[in-house]
């Protein structure tokens, strides 16, 4: 039997695939700190808008580059967010972030180019380079220096082969925000290398209180080279509905139609006349969204606070918290199991975000305050046990 494509051992996620598919995280009683996503539904206008477009009719393809309304309401959107001027011909509608995040990868680094991408970090980014035959290069990301790229660990790695460095900020699995003083440091580099740059931005609209949220792409001579990665998922509560978008220069809309016509061809209908009530909201939602969450990061917070045998950079952004475990000894992966397994409790070990992501745990603060408040008392009780004082 002929082999598979060898870029699939690329990377080994057998251990945490099986990890994910154990009996034990089917269980009814667990309480979920793994999962990616908010327990908030969908906002009612968007599901109707949805509604109305199937009972219209509008179940057939759309344009390859995404529906012109919904591609103008971003543009819209994007300009008084970035302080730029965007057209909808620098949209490109995809289904869902990640998607996004290959189609660039894909349209940039597919000669063996170098990627640089962190480390810890989002799990596709190196399967995506990989399958992309770009050359994965990650960068570190430590605790030392609250998780920041560090420009001259990234400048260090560039070589001539080097066509695209990948940023993601707020940052799954940590949480944190680059500051702007760093961004600028990066877009130096980036144009004096002559490099493209993908600012994974999912989490943009999840930026707590007093901090603030940047991109790169508003700095000077950074439009041209940055290619922004964006989702519905987390903004409003559509992680099911698998819709995302690309704002990058004109000039790769070819190539991102070359890519999407012969594997998606286009997101569907209905998705994206949803899409385009919700960026009508404005930031309406997210604003009261922040709020709910604000308040589950304070819990989560205040209780891992009591837990003195853990520690924990405090988050900016997103809903997750990168927690130091290193006092027991373990690896992430046997602690996640024995949570999973002795107190029904499901975390993510932070080695599935990256070999620097060990001695770590990702923690989710997605949920309802009171599955917060029970999971940090399994939380406690585990630690006592597995870090005596």
């Amino acid at each position: 039997m002929k082999a598979l494509n060898p870029q699939l051992n690329t990377w080994d996620d057998s251990a945490l695939l099986q990890f994910f598919m154990s009996e034990n995280m089917r269980r009814p009683e667990n309480i979920n700190f793994g999962i990616g996503e908010m327990d908030f539904p969908t906002p009612q206008i968007i599901v109707d808008a949805c509604k109305g477009a199937l009972d219209s009719g509008i179940t057939f393809y759309m344009p390859t580059a995404g529906a012109p309304e919904l591609r103008l309401a971003l543009a819209e959107a994007c300009s008084r967010e970035y302080g730029l001027e965007f057209t909808e011909n620098e949209i490109f509608v995809t289904p869902g972030g990640t998607n996004a995040l290959f189609v660039v990868i894909l349209a940039l680094a597919g000669d063996g180019g170098e990627v640089l991408y962190p480390n810890p970090g989002f799990p596709a980014y190196l399967p995506q380079i990989a399958l992309g035959n770009g050359t994965p290069v990650d960068y570190p990301l430590s605790e030392e220096n609250g998780f920041i790229p560090e420009p001259d660990d990234i400048r260090n790695r560039i070589t001539n082969r080097t066509k695209l460095l990948i940023l993601n900020s707020p940052s799954n699995p940590i949480g944190n925000i680059i500051p702007s003083e760093t961004l600028e440091d990066l877009a130096a580099i980036a144009i004096d290398n002559d490099i493209w740059v993908i600012s994974d931005e999912a989490y943009r609209h999840l930026v707590y209180a007093p901090d603030r949220h940047s991109s790169i792409i508003s700095l000077p001579g950074m439009r041209e080279r940055t290619f922004l990665t964006c989702s519905f998922s987390k903004s409003y509560s559509m992680t099911g509905w698998r819709i995302g978008y690309i704002v990058a220069p004109s000039t790769f809309n070819e190539a991102f139609f070359k890519i999407f016509q012969y594997t998606v061809t286009c997101v569907s209908s209905f998705s994206q006349i949803a899409a385009a009530k919700a960026v009508q909201l404005g930031d309406s939602y997210y604003r009261e969204t922040l709020l709910q969450m604000t308040s589950r990061k304070e819990l989560i917070e205040r209780g891992l606070s009591e837990i003195t045998t853990v520690s924990f950079p405090k988050p900016q952004g997103a809903f997750y918290v990168f927690l130091n475990i290193q006092r027991t000894g373990l690896s992430s992966a046997e602690v996640s199991k024995k949570l999973l397994d002795d107190y029904s409790l499901v975390t993510i070990p932070g080695s599935a975000f990256g070999d620097l992501g060990e001695g770590y745990l990702r923690l989710s603060y997605a949920s309802d305050l009171d599955k917060i408040e029970e999971g940090l008392e399994r939380l406690k009780d585990a630690m006592q046990h597995l870090i005596p004082q």
